[in-house]
């Protein structure tokens, strides 16, 4: 059995419910599950000039505020009233509006019981690869990083923060899901990470009780990418998150990929087809589903086309917020997907191969048909480089 399982799913309590009844075709308009009233996410066309877009819809409307205008896709985010709405849906340069909706990131974790074996394999690990993933930057756009663990021996630092829900510290992880990525990615020992040498700049887009917006994770993609270009060094982007279809946060994956940023997400946790959700329904991206530690599908993880690679996802140990020192245990393709970043990490830093698409054809090229259990459609590709 086993001991927790790191999942993400839709809240099951209201948080906000839009107040328009949309009286024009529809057909542009997303719902979310969980809206938040009066925000939305609005979607340009291709070749339509969003700034004189917004001033020219600014002209015309009241009391409508721009929340996020985003650099990497023809869309932001805003407060709208309900006229403002309707004349957006009516407007032939509009691709669509989406609700700005609510996810809440579930996860647990145990506290890690005492193992030497596990520690001595950790250690010579890095004894033998203390270079891996030198000069590469890991982004968890996640819940942020506990900077100050020990498993990140000085590599990781606090990037910036994205939060509609408010978080006593928005530099801080309180919730440990992202700290815990990261040990996964990046942590050396006591942590058994990949790749050890690797930089990490969290990216904070969850509260510290787990609530985040659409509109953040989007924001906190973009911030990435921008980030990553400014700097000139090969970066990944992990996103151990999901929600319902949305159109928006897949363009943000996409565009990220577009600017030679590889980008690693985890399938899900609901035992069902990962074409289901997104990000990891972005089959440009990497998509990772869990085993366990005799190849065998995690019965919690989901499935499908979408699914790229498998990688280790249950009874995982790794760095926890408690203490700089602290390590906890537990399950989730969550953990799977910084698994694989890692890896990518040490392929960019040994060989300088960038390209996202010929990364992700690479990892697909060495990994081993060994995985047991993947259902008919699903790859049995376990990771390896």
């Amino acid at each position: 059995m086993l001991s927790s399982v790191c999942f993400y799913r839709l809240l099951t309590l209201l948080i906000g419910t839009s107040a328009l009844a949309i009286s024009v075709d529809t057909h542009k308009y997303k719902k979310a599950e969980l809206p938040i009233s009066g925000r939305y996410i609005v979607r340009l066309k291709y070749g339509i000039d969003k700034q004189t877009f917004i001033q020219s819809t600014a002209q015309n409307a009241r009391r409508s505020k721009v929340i996020y205008d985003w650099s990497i896709i023809n869309a932001y985010a805003a407060e709208l009233r309900a006229e403002t709405l309707e004349q957006l849906l009516a407007d032939d340069n509009v691709e669509s509006v989406e609700e700005d909706g609510t996810i809440k990131l579930e996860w647990s974790r145990n506290p890690a019981m005492s193992n030497p074996a596990i520690n001595e394999g950790a250690d010579a690990v890095n004894l033998r690869a203390t270079e891996n993933g030198d000069g590469v930057d890991i982004y968890s756009v996640d819940s942020g990083v506990y900077v100050e663990h020990s498993c990140f021996g000085g590599r990781a630092r606090f990037g910036t923060s994205f939060l509609y829900y408010p978080t006593p510290d928005p530099t801080k992880d309180g919730l440990g899901h992202g700290t815990f990525t990261m040990g996964v990615a990046a942590g050396q020992a006591p942590c058994s990470g990949v790749a050890h040498a690797a930089s990490i700049i969290a990216v904070k887009v969850f509260s510290d009780s787990g609530l985040g917006l659409f509109s953040d994770w989007i924001s906190g993609i973009n911030w990435a990418t921008e980030s990553a270009i400014s700097s000139g060094r090969p970066s990944i982007i992990n996103l151990s998150w999901g929600s319902s279809p949305t159109p928006a946060i897949d363009d943000a994956v996409r565009a990220a990929l577009a600017a030679n940023v590889s980008v690693t997400i985890a399938a899900g946790n609901n035992n069902v087809d990962a074409s289901s959700y997104s990000p990891c329904r972005v089959e440009e991206a990497i998509t990772v589903g869990a085993i366990d530690d005799q190849n065998v599908k995690a019965n919690f993880s989901d499935w499908g086309s979408v699914v790229d690679v498998w990688y280790r996802g249950v009874e995982i140990e790794s760095a926890d917020i408690t203490s700089p020192d602290a390590m906890a245990v537990s399950n989730g393709t969550s953990f799977s997907a910084p698994g694989v970043a890692g890896l990518l990490a040490v392929e960019i830093s040994k060989y300088e191969v960038y390209d996202p698409a010929t990364l992700q054809n690479e990892l697909k090229a060495n990994a081993e048909a060994v995985v047991i259990g993947a259902p008919e459609g699903t790859t049995n590709l376990k990771a390896a480089f």
